[in-house]
């Protein structure tokens, strides 16, 4: 028998999913806009999600940060009104 997740755990997440791809594209928006940036989404390189009141999406992205590629880590909570916020941002 299968390990459940436990309530509240991550699970894998596929990096082609509609929902997935929203909250990266919503992440690297809102991270260009805060540090006044350009950033532009390359890939979703891995991706997991957390049900919270709403889903948290745990993002490892490849960004172009001007014209030089780069990873990052985001953290985006989507929430149950169907927006997205990203909580965390970390260029590795």
């Amino acid at each position: 028998m299968a390990d459940k997740p436990l309530p509240g755990g991550s699970t894998a997440a596929s990096t082609s999913d509609e929902k997935v791809k929203l909250a990266a594209q919503r992440a690297v928006a809102a991270q260009a806009k805060a540090s006044g940036q350009p950033l532009t989404l390359v890939s979703i390189e891995d991706a997991s999600r957390q049900v919270v009141a709403g889903v948290n999406y745990h993002l490892r992205l490849s960004v172009m940060k001007g014209d030089r590629p780069q990873f990052a880590n985001a953290v985006v909570w989507g929430k149950l009104d169907g927006t997205y916020e990203l909580t965390a941002w970390s260029w590795e």
